[in-house]
C-alpha cells in the first residue's frame, strides 16, 4: 500500500523480470522488465560492475546454473533469482525502495513522493526509487549538487545529473575550460 498527501512512504514491491549479458569489458548488462498498474510496459537496462552485486561473480554467469544475487543501494535493493547459461541470465527481480532515503532526500529539498507528472501512477514513487537505485542516485550526490550553488533542483535534475556524470568537479571543470555560470540543463 503507498500512502501519499503528507501521509508516510509506505515501503512496497515492485516485480519483474531480469535478462542479463556478459560484456567484454568486465561488467554484465543488466536490463530489467516490469509492468504499470495500468499494464503498460517499462524497462530499464544498466551495465554493472560485478563488485556492485552482491552474490554474482563473472564466474557464476560463465559456468551457469541457478543464481540469486542482489543491487542494493541507498534507494534501495534489488533482489533477483534465476538461472545463467554461457553468460547470458534470466530471472525474475523484487524491488524494495528505502524510507530512510525517501526522508534524506525529503530533508535536503528532494521530494520523491510530489508526482511529477500527470500518469496518476499509483505507484509512481516505487518507478523512482527503483531508477534511483538503478542509475545509483544518493543523498551525496543530492549534498553536492546543492553546494554547487545551481539554484533550485528538482528530483529530476538528480536523475540527470546521474545519468550524464554532473556533479561539482564537472562543473568547475566547465568553468576552467571558458564555460561560467552553466544551469544544469547547459552541463547535461
Amino acid at each position: 500500500v503507498l500512502l501519499l498527501a503528507g501521509a508516510a512512504f509506505a515501503q512496497t514491491e515492485l516485480t519483474g523480470e531480469w535478462t542479463a549479458s556478459l560484456e567484454k569489458n568486465d561488467k554484465i548488462n543488466l536490463n530489467f522488465k516490469r509492468l504499470s498498474d495500468k499494464g503498460s510496459k517499462n524497462s530499464m537496462g544498466h551495465s554493472l560492475d560485478f563488485a556492485e552485486l552482491q552474490g554474482l561473480t563473472r564466474e557464476q554467469a560463465m559456468s551457469g546454473g541457478a543464481v540469486k544475487f542482489s543491487l542494493v543501494r541507498e534507494a534501495g535493493r534489488v533482489d533477483c533469482e534465476g538461472s545463467f547459461q554461457n553468460g547470458n541470465g534470466s530471472g525474475t527481480f523484487r524491488f524494495t525502495g528505502s524510507q530512510s532515503f525517501v526522508q534524506s532526500m525529503k530533508a535536503r529539498g528532494f521530494d520523491f513522493e510530489k508526482s511529477s507528472s500527470s500518469r496518476d501512477d499509483e505507484r509512481e514513487v516505487e518507478h523512482r526509487l527503483f531508477a534511483a537505485t538503478l542509475l545509483n542516485v544518493t543523498t551525496a550526490l543530492a549534498d553536492d549538487l546543492l553546494s554547487a550553488g545551481l539554484g533550485k533542483l528538482d528530483t529530476g535534475d538528480l536523475f540527470k545529473a546521474a545519468i550524464f556524470k554532473v556533479d561539482s568537479k564537472f562543473m568547475r571543470e566547465m568553468k576552467e575550460s571558458g564555460f561560467p555560470n552553466m544551469g544544469m540543463e547547459e552541463l547535461v
